[in-house]
C-alpha cells in the first residue's frame, strides 16, 4: 500500500529536495504550488499527509503571503465545501520559530507538528521522515497511556518538555501528541497527549471518551493545575486525587423566595494499587521521588518558563505530595464565600478544586472496554481559589505534576 503525500509549496527547488528526502516505494507524492491548486487536489482525493509551507500565494497570479499557510489550514478544517480532508497536517517552513508558531496555531485552535526547513542544516530531514511515519502510524493505533490536559498553559508546558509528535485523525477536531518512553524494565511505553476542546467537565468527558475508543489505553492520567484548600495545602504542593467528587451534583430548590442549592456527595475512587504506590511516594520513597521531580522540573524550566522570575523555583524545595480528595465543578472558583457555602458543607475534607477530575474519573470508570481502565489525576496547587488568584506559578506547577506522572509511568505503572 502506498501512502499519499501532498506538498503545498511554491518553491519548486524546495519541493524537489523534500521529494528526494521522503520519496520511496512507500509514498506517492504530489505537489500544489498555491492554495487554489490545493483545493482542486482535495476535491478529488484524500491524502494521508499534507505538508504546508507558511508563506503561500492564493493562486498562480499572487505573491506569497505570510498568512497563506494558516489560511490553508483554516480552509481544510472549516470549509463547508465538499473536500477530502487530509488525515494529517505537517507544517514545514523556512525561518519559522517553532515555539511562536505553536502559540499562533493554539490561538486559532490548531496544534500541528512544526518543522523548520533549512538549506544549510540537514537536521530537518530526519525530523520530517520521522514525523510522517508517526503521523501515519498513529491513526487507529493503541497507546499504553493517555494523558489529558484542560487548558493551553498545561498543553504548552507539557509539549515543550519532550520531542512530542503531533497528529490528527479523520473526523476528529482534536490534535493529539505522541511520545514513546522506556520504563525501568526497558519496555517501550507509548503515550498520547491531548487537550480538551473546552475547559470543564463536558469537554473533558468528551475528550476522554474519544481517546479510550480510539487508543484503548490501559491508563488515563490527568496532569495540570488546581486550586488548593487553605490550611491544608501550599502553593506548588502536588495533589493526587485518591477520590474525586462533584460539587455541582445535587438539587436546586426555592424557599421564602430564595434559591437553595443542596449539594450531594458522590465520589469515585482510584485503584487500590495506584493509591498504595502514591502513598509510598510521599513516605518510604519520598527522598528519591522528590529529587526526581525537582531535577526534571529544573531541567525543563529553560524550555518552558518564559518571562518568569526564576526565584519561584525555590518552591521546589518546599512542595509536598498529598494523596487526598479533589472536588470538581463547571466553574473556575475565586471566592472564599462560595467555597464555604457550597463546597465545604459537603466535601469539608477536600484538598483541591478543579473543573475536570471527576468527569475524567467518570468517563474512564464507565467506559465500555474489555478490561477496566485505571485512572488518576495529578495536579499541583497554583493558587487557593480566592480573590488573590493569579497565574504566577501555573507553568511550574504543570511541570511538577507532569514529572510525578512520568515517574509513575516509568517506574510503577502496570502495563496490560
Amino acid at each position: 500500500m502506498k501512502y499519499s503525500i501532498l506538498i503545498l509549496e511554491d518553491n519548486m527547488e524546495k519541493v524537489n529536495l523534500i521529494k528526494d528526502v521522503v520519496e520511496c516505494t512507500t509514498y506517492q507524492i504530489e505537489w500544489a504550488s498555491d492554495i487554489e491548486e490545493m483545493k482542486k487536489s482535495l476535491r478529488v482525493k484524500q491524502y494521508d499527509v499534507i505538508l504546508i509551507d507558511m508563506y503561500l500565494p492564493v493562486d498562480s497570479n499572487g505573491f506569497p503571503d505570510k498568512e497563506g499557510g494558516l489560511n490553508a489550514i483554516q480552509y481544510i478544517r472549516r470549509t463547508k465545501e465538499l473536500i477530502f480532508r487530509p488525515k494529517n497536517i505537517i507544517i514545514m517552513s523556512e525561518h519559522v520559530d517553532e515555539d511562536n508558531m505553536f502559540k499562533a496555531l493554539q490561538d486559532r485552535g490548531y496544534g500541528y507538528p512544526i518543522i523548520s526547513f533549512s538549506w544549510s542544516d540537514d537536521s530537518w530531514k530526519d525530523k520530517l521522515t520521522n514525523q510522517i511515519e508517526v503521523s501515519i502510524a498513529m491513526a487507529g493505533s493503541k497507546a499504553d497511556v493517555f494523558i489529558a490536559v484542560a487548558v493551553d498553559v498545561e498543553l504548552e508546558s507539557v509539549w515543550k518538555t519532550n520531542e512530542w509528535n503531533s497528529f490528527v485523525l479523520p473526523g476528529d477536531d482534536a490534535v493529539y501528541y505522541s511520545l514513546v518512553v522506556e520504563n525501568k524494565d526497558k519496555y517501550p511505553v507509548s503515550i498520547v497527549l491531548c487537550k480538551a476542546n473546552r475547559m470543564g467537565p463536558v469537554g473533558c468527558t468528551n475528550m476522554v471518551a474519544k481517546a479510550i475508543r480510539r487508543f484503548s489505553p490501559s491508563f488515563v492520567i490527568m496532569v495540570g493545575i488546581a486550586a488548593g484548600k487553605k490550611g491544608s495545602t501550599n502553593t506548588c504542593d502536588i495533589v493526587v486525587a485518591e477520590k474525586a467528587g462533584d460539587y455541582s451534583y445535587g438539587k436546586i430548590s426555592e424557599k421564602n423566595k430564595e434559591i437553595i442549592f443542596e449539594s450531594r456527595a458522590e465520589t469515585i475512587e482510584i485503584d487500590k494499587y495506584v493509591r498504595r504506590v502514591f502513598d509510598i511516594y510521599r513516605t518510604t520513597d519520598k527522598d528519591k521521588v522528590y529529587e526526581y521531580i525537582r531535577d526534571e522540573t529544573k531541567k525543563s524550566t529553560t524550555k518552558v518558563l518564559t518571562g518568569y522570575d526564576y526565584s519561584i523555583l525555590e518552591k521546589l524545595d518546599l512542595f509536598n505530595i498529598i494523596v487526598g480528595k479533589v472536588v470538581s465543578g463547571p466553574c473556575v472558583v475565586t471566592s472564599d464565600i462560595f467555597v464555604d457555602k457550597y463546597i465545604k458543607r459537603t466535601y469539608n475534607d477536600y484538598k483541591a478544586l478543579d473543573m475536570e477530575t471527576y468527569s475524567l474519573y467518570y468517563a474512564a470508570k464507565n467506559a465500555e472496554t474489555d478490561s477496566p481502565i485505571k485512572f488518576v489525576s495529578i495536579k499541583a496547587i497554583s493558587d487557593m481559589g480566592d480573590t488573590d488568584k493569579d497565574d504566577l506559578y501555573q507553568q511550574l506547577c504543570v511541570l511538577e505534576s507532569f514529572n510525578l506522572a512520568m515517574y509513575f509511568i516509568i517506574n510503577d505503572m502496570e502495563i496490560t
